[in-house]
């Protein structure tokens, strides 16, 4: 099946205009079987959504999910939980993580100013997995591959996927590559990542991005109406 393992809704996600519903259907109407919704995950955004403390935000960012995955639900389109943390050592290190079950979100205390070291290991002890969003979108800033367990291309038409650069730092190393669209607003790019069809929750689809050894992928390049799909052999 294919998923969209990159998208944000604007409950939370104030870059994104499609609330969790409207997503979801536009998920369904192109034709892919599921989408991940990692919403933005970073220090200043308690404040800014005016929550009183940290626990209210965390449920304010669940509730969000479960609007979304009550409408996969009734239109059968596979909803899974994500968050894509800024964390506050470098907010331009994009860390998507794949795996963390909701209840979890909510029982943690924030964990956005841990480092890259310390999320690495708080995936690795959960069964989760990080991978990196869009690594050379701001400049250099393509963290350390032995505490990740993927790289993105980011098919997101305002910006670049970098692919030349992203596949093969990928391959050389021990880390998944993905491809995601990273869709806020307007046309979502012809992208995702197919993964097998018996992967029906969050820890299923980070076991398969921290150990399958294949990986096949669509992606659509930056100014261009094509797109293509390719399988990968991972240095695993």
């Amino acid at each position: 099946m294919l998923l969209e393992l990159h998208a944000h809704s604007s409950g939370i996600s104030f870059c994104a205009n499609h609330t969790p519903i409207e997503l979801v259907n536009k998920i369904k109407q192109e034709g892919l079987d599921g989408v991940v919704l990692v919403n933005h995950y970073v220090h200043w955004y308690e404040k800014s959504h005016n929550c009183a403390t940290y626990a209210d935000f965390a449920r304010k960012y669940v509730d969000e999910f479960l609007s979304a995955k009550a409408e996969g639900d009734r239109l059968g389109v596979k909803v899974f939980f994500g968050v894509e943390v800024s964390p506050s050592y470098n907010e331009n290190a994009h860390l998507l993580i794949y795996g963390i079950e909701p209840e979890d979100f909510l029982s943690m205390e924030a964990f956005y100013n841990y480092s890259l070291q310390e999320l690495f290991s708080l995936c690795t002890a959960n069964g989760w997995a990080m991978v990196q969003a869009h690594p050379f979108r701001y400049g250099q800033d393509l963290q350390d591959l032995n505490y990740l367990h993927g790289l993105e291309i980011n098919c997101n038409q305002s910006y670049n996927t970098d692919s030349d650069k992203v596949i093969p730092i990928a391959l050389s190393g021990h880390v998944a590559l993905t491809s995601g669209g990273d869709f806020h607003r307007g046309v979502r790019p012809n992208c995702g990542t197919f993964v097998p069809d018996d992967v029906s929750c969050n820890k299923d689809l980070a076991n398969y991005l921290r150990t399958t050894k294949t990986i096949t992928l669509r992606v659509q390049e930056v100014g261009v109406t094509d797109f293509y799909d390719k399988t990968f052999k991972l240095n695993r």
